[in-house]
């Protein structure tokens, strides 16, 4: 997984890469609001690390996006080998 970030600041805009393995993914719900679930990708590298969240319509747009461009896939399976 890669990220790249675009920041503000004083001397201009910065660009930041970095990125790794997934290694969670977590879903934080609200039992008294349940449209204030959180989808949390946890993911770290050898230099960066970080979580990606998601709100609840982030989620579903982009499953919708993947779901019309994508219809190849129709199963997700991450496999990893011995270090």
């Amino acid at each position: 997984m890669i990220i790249k970030i675009k920041k503000r600041h004083k001397k201009g805009v910065i660009k930041l890469m970095g990125g790794g393995e997934i290694k969670e993914v977590l879903v934080n719900a609200d039992l008294i609001e349940p449209k204030k679930k959180m989808i949390s990708i946890c993911f770290r590298g050898n230099m960066d690390s970080g979580i990606v969240e998601l709100s609840n319509n982030e989620a579903k747009d982009l499953q919708e996006t993947l779901r019309k461009e994508i219809d190849i896939i129709k199963e997700v399976k991450v496999i990893r080998g011995k270090k």
